[in-house]
């Protein structure tokens, strides 16, 4: 089979939907011929998702025996919405979360009056699952397939040594991992459960620095509040990284450490280092985690994960077998539940691999997932 695959998030940039296509891309290269249009970091973003669809028929008149042409998310496959109505090949898109909720009403009138009768859609969780049918969106040519997970690190790959940039963090130290949009939750973690841990428990965030605070800034105090909450979205600004560092310079005794640049290896030390895995998510009107990818890297990696039962988490883990999840937003059961596994460290590292263990035995693989979408690259195309 000859795919065409079409993303504006790939690696180098950091994201669980960077990670979801590069996993898929280089797997499908293994059997199949792959074809890319593929953004990786070079040049204006922009420029890239307003000639996508130019530069997208030029590869299907170059490369005609092409069978199918696979789109990465929602936003990608609005920018090519005029491939719908000139091209008979099979569409497929996977939508992630946000683009399935983004708050707006003629994307939200685009994704049931076109998108759903042009492709076949792959949801990543049920939770984006259940909101694409709360629009109305359903048939076979919707298919649910988890994201996959990469199994725990050997512990040969892992440096002994933390990056410098984690100087003055104590021996004890929860770790997390994302961008600082406001639904990741790291401000509220900040701001409302480190002060009932324990004073010599840090918190260490893994994830890219957005550089120009200034446009942050703007955005959040000069702009009207409908279009800057719009660009926030659109544009997925990490507006709580303003609060983050704010609440970082108050209160130097919480410790909070923002960790960005870091290789694969060191990402890995730093995890195998922690004594827990949070991912504290709150629930945002008008934004979505699909799926929560990084909790499942965490527990592959063998770390105790305690995430918040919100959007599609709960597809990523499952409640006393993978990790623990807890209310968003309920300070007082985070606090309690930290620190009762903070102050048991071997009843910690004991579950921490028993919940490893119930993740490897699991059918969540990347090798699963791709199986899944070559299934549904195969059926028949039925489009517009």
């Amino acid at each position: 089979m000859k795919i065409l695959i079409v993303s504006h998030k790939y690696p180098p940039s950091i994201g669980g939907m960077q990670r979801h296509c590069y996993e898929l891309v280089t797997r499908l290269e293994r059997e199949h011929d792959v074809i890319k249009c593929i953004y990786e970091g070079r040049g204006s973003i922009v420029v890239f998702l307003i000639l996508s669809t130019f530069r997208v028929r030029r590869l299907l008149r170059k490369n005609p025996d092409i069978d199918r042409v696979y789109i990465n998310d929602g936003l990608m496959a609005l920018f090519m919405t005029p491939l719908f109505f000139t091209h008979r090949k099979k569409l497929v898109v996977t939508l992630h979360g946000l683009d399935v909720v983004f708050p707006f009403f003629w994307y939200q009138t685009w994704i049931k009056s076109v998108l759903s009768k042009a492709c076949s859609i792959i949801t990543v969780s049920d939770g984006t699952h259940r909101e694409l049918l709360k629009r109305g969106v359903s048939g076979p040519s919707v298919h649910m397939i988890k994201n996959g997970f990469t199994g725990k690190q050997l512990k040969s790959t892992i440096s002994k040594d933390l990056p410098k940039t984690m100087h003055g963090v104590g021996a004890r130290y929860i770790a997390t991992m994302g961008r600082m949009v406001e639904r990741k939750g790291f401000s509220w973690f900040i701001e409302d459960v480190l002060p009932k841990l324990p004073r010599d428990i840090s918190l260490v965030i893994i994830g890219p620095v957005f550089q120009n605070e200034r446009l942050l800034k703007f955005v959040r105090f000069f702009l009207p509040r409908a279009l800057g909450n719009l660009l926030i979205k659109l544009l997925g600004l990490p507006m709580d990284q303003l609060k983050v560092t704010r609440l970082a310079k108050e209160s130097e005794n919480r410790n909070v450490v923002v960790l960005s640049g870091l290789s694969d290896q060191e990402v890995h030390t730093v995890l195998n280092q922690s004594a827990v895995f949070v991912m504290p998510n709150i629930s945002v009107k008008g934004d979505f985690e699909g799926f929560g990818l990084v909790a499942v890297e965490a527990v592959g990696q063998g770390k105790l994960c305690i995430a918040a039962d919100v959007d599609g988490i709960p597809s990523a883990i499952e409640n006393n077998r993978t990790g623990i999840l807890l209310p968003p937003g309920d300070d007082e059961k985070w606090s309690e539940k930290l620190n009762h596994y903070l102050s048991q460290p071997s009843l910690t590292e004991e579950l921490a691999e028993q919940y490893h263990e119930n993740l490897s035995a699991s059918d969540m693989s990347w090798e699963k997932m791709v199986d899944s979408y070559v299934n549904v690259f195969e059926t028949e195309y039925i489009g517009l």
